[in-house]
């Protein structure tokens, strides 16, 4: 942006975040409903039909990635060349690579002849903006981000906002000035490659209309407040197709008959509660040179194994491959066994991730259509409310005003005993979580999260689970991470909102056990952790080992935070700011800690067994690993007397302090009087080089 005012103006929008570029992002999807609507609270977008991409400007480069983080520059030289020229920002784009007809539509199909070819009308359509010259736009609100997108755009000559169904719509709030002209000059970004995607307002049920008619896959609902949800599927956004269409994993072939070369049809299935449920066959749509090209890629991945959990009806002269291709397909209906009636092959998905192919059914919403409502328009008939009395996150004192939550989690077991000897229920741990969330959930959300669940209380047993292998929520969002440990794949549950937060607590998660990274850049943690871990010995003598802790840190040019664990221990948080791995960050609390033992080599330890170090405060510096965890700020610990993990100023870590001061019972008290004294832990982090040179002085010998 040219004008320093609009620069200004960036610097001071509401959710506006001074944060380093992210090197790749999971885009927010949508989720399927079953029928358009209008309300004042939402726009809503043509639903393109080809590659959904997340585009990274920065430095003159451009880096193009699918919805699975696969870079695709090699394939779409013409959309990285376009961006290049144009954008001179450090920038990071939503939308979707599309090849066009001559009419302006979009076809899946033209692309995958454009991708065989080379020939066609090709288009990279923008319709978000995540980042901008050093501030992230996630948290801020969709209608601002729109208008964020018309800044940069206006420092270039013309416009390239292009909706060619708009002119068709009566009474449309069309914001673009050449809306029903997809080849008017101005609609070029320098070429035909680069256009931003215009919107509508109001009018849902017309617009949607209007994509049928025009035979276009369906429309895009977004709530104008709605905050970009990386990697997750909201509610937020909505879908809403014109025609059946299903993404299948491709299982295996059958011998082709008659004049027909290569392949019959493709045996397609898909993932229900993690096991692969057979579909139907697709032999419909499959051109002569697409069966050759299937024939070559699916030879390559042939196994004897059948995929399928449970063996499909017999069929003929069948060939297994490895399920590792995904097809779109479209299709009349489901049959009451669930096979696609009448499929016809629309093309690979060279996009999508197959373990993430699943059945997609259009959820059925009850829309609140009030033009003065501010509530969410899309009320679930499941969800409950519940009237709650929430403390205000950056204030010293309550907000006495009850509110109203939509809590979609059914508590289970509701009068079961969590703490014998203090009567607290299971529900009283559920109400805990609901009035500590906005103090929590900043410290756990976005984050992968190890439950260490206890469904029958304090004494009943606990178990850590990562792998989420149960039916989960369609609301609720996993995140497949490879395990190098394991050598496989762990579906880790994504805490996102008060709801996920809610989910853990019912399936008898007492406190929270969050990654120090973000979903959105794991490789790189928010904050460095050292654990003060004692065996059999005073807790005074932890709190000597903090202070001197303090005073490396004094010496050092490092602000960090400490906390009581909830148990017998400390964890003291060094901010990052994600800029430096894992491998970064656990290096340099070695560092500290080294410092620490060699200053106190009476009470600390470095030894790792136990048997080495009995008397002594251990400095765990191992936490800073991937899928390492402590317990987060706010959380209750499942120990006796209900304590919480309370973060502290360091000048109460005096004599007499006990980590059992804080508990369920007073914890609100201090929140009242101090509110949140740890907002720093996530924010710009230290300069690691210039502490690290800082503790070399200050600490020669």
């Amino acid at each position: 942006m040219s004008s320093p005012e609009k620069r200004t103006e960036l610097k001071n929008l509401p959710g506006i975040k001074k944060e380093p570029m992210f090197s790749s992002l999971k885009p927010m999807i949508a989720t399927l409903v079953d029928k358009p609507f209008d309300s004042k609270q939402w726009i809503y977008e043509i639903k393109w039909d080809g590659y959904r991409i997340i585009a990274i400007c920065k430095n003159g480069k451009v880096s193009i990635r699918s919805r699975n983080n696969i870079i695709l520059n090699g394939r779409f030289p013409a959309i990285v060349k376009s961006l290049e020229q144009k954008v001179m920002q450090t920038a990071a784009f939503d939308g979707e690579i599309v090849a066009l007809d001559s009419e302006g539509k979009s076809s899946f199909q033209l692309l995958q002849n454009y991708l065989r070819t080379g020939r066609g009308i090709l288009v990279y359509y923008i319709f978000d903006i995540l980042y901008l010259d050093g501030f992230s736009l996630l948290d801020v609100e969709l209608s601002t981000r729109k208008k964020v997108l018309r800044w940069i755009y206006d420092d270039y000559s013309g416009s390239i906002y292009d909706m060619p169904l708009n002119s068709a719509l009566p009474g449309s709030n069309s914001h673009s000035k050449t809306a029903g002209k997809p080849d008017h000059p101005e609609n070029r970004y320098g070429s035909a490659h680069i256009r931003v995607s215009d919107f509508i307002e109001d009018e849902g049920i017309s617009f949607f209309k209007i994509a049928a008619e025009n035979r276009l896959e369906g429309i895009i609902a977004k709530r104008k407040n709605s905050k970009y949800e990386p990697g997750t599927r909201s509610r937020s956004w909505l879908k809403i197709k014109t025609r059946l269409r299903q993404e299948v994993i491709i299982c295996g072939y059958t011998e082709p008959k008659g004049r027909r070369p290569y392949i019959g049809s493709l045996v397609t299935g898909f993932y229900s509660h993690k096991r692969l449920v057979y579909t139907g066959l697709v032999g419909g749509g499959i051109s002569e040179v697409e069966l050759k090209d299937l024939y070559f890629k699916l030879t390559k991945i042939r196994t004897d194994t059948q995929p399928f959990t449970r063996n499909p009806v017999k069929l003929l002269k069948t060939h297994w491959v490895k399920p590792l291709l995904v097809a779109e397909v479209a299709f009349a209906e489901w049959t009451a066994d669930m096979l696609m009636r009448q499929p016809v092959y629309l093309g690979l998905r060279i996009d999508k991730d197959p373990v993430d192919v699943i059945f997609e059914k259009p959820e059925n919403y009850k829309i609140n259509t009030s033009a003065n409502s501010r509530k969410d328009p899309l009320k679930n008939t499941a969800t409950g409310t519940g009237n709650l009395r929430i403390i205000k996150k950056n204030g010293n004192i309550i907000n006495k005003k009850t509110i109203r939550a939509e809590i979609k989690v059914k508590l289970t077991h509701p009068d079961k005993i969590f703490w014998p000897e203090e009567r607290i229920t299971k529900k009283d741990l559920f109400d805990y979580y609901i009035k500590i969330a906005p103090f929590i959930l900043p410290y756990v959300e976005n984050r992968p999260q190890s439950l260490n669940r206890c469904p029958d209380g304090i004494y009943g047993g606990c178990f850590y689970q990562k792998d989420i292998d149960h039916d989960v929520p369609g609301w609720l969002q996993t995140e497949k991470i490879y395990s190098e440990s394991g050598d496989k794949y762990i579906d880790y549950l994504i805490c996102k909102d008060i709801n996920s937060l809610l989910y853990m607590v019912n399936l008898g998660c007492i406190d929270m056990h969050p990654w120090s990274s973000r979903v959105n850049s794991l490789e790189k943690p928010d904050f460095a952790i050292l654990d003060l871990d004692p065996l059999a010995v005073d807790f005074q003598e932890v709190i000597d080992v903090a202070a001197e802790a303090k005073h490396i840190f004094d010496n050092s040019g490092i602000n960090a935070f400490c906390k009581t664990s909830g148990s017998k221990g400390i964890h003291i948080y060094i901010p990052l700011g994600a800029k430096y791995s894992y491998g970064q960050a656990l290096d340099f609390i070695k560092v500290v800690a080294g410092v620490l033992n060699a200053l106190l080599p009476e009470k600390t330890s470095l030894e790792r067994s136990p048997e080495k170090r009995h008397g002594k405060v251990y400095l765990d510096c191992y936490q800073n690993r991937p899928g390492q965890t402590v317990a987060s700020p706010y959380c209750i610990r499942p120990k006796k007397g209900v304590p919480v993990s309370t973060p502290l100023g360091w000048e109460e870590l005096k004599t007499n302090f006990s980590p059992a001061d804080f508990n369920i019972r007073n914890i609100f008290q201090r929140l009242e009087k101090k509110g949140d004294i740890w907002k720093g832990v996530t924010g710009t982090g230290i300069n690691m080089k210039k502490c690290l040179v800082n503790i070399a002085k200050s600490y020669k010998n």
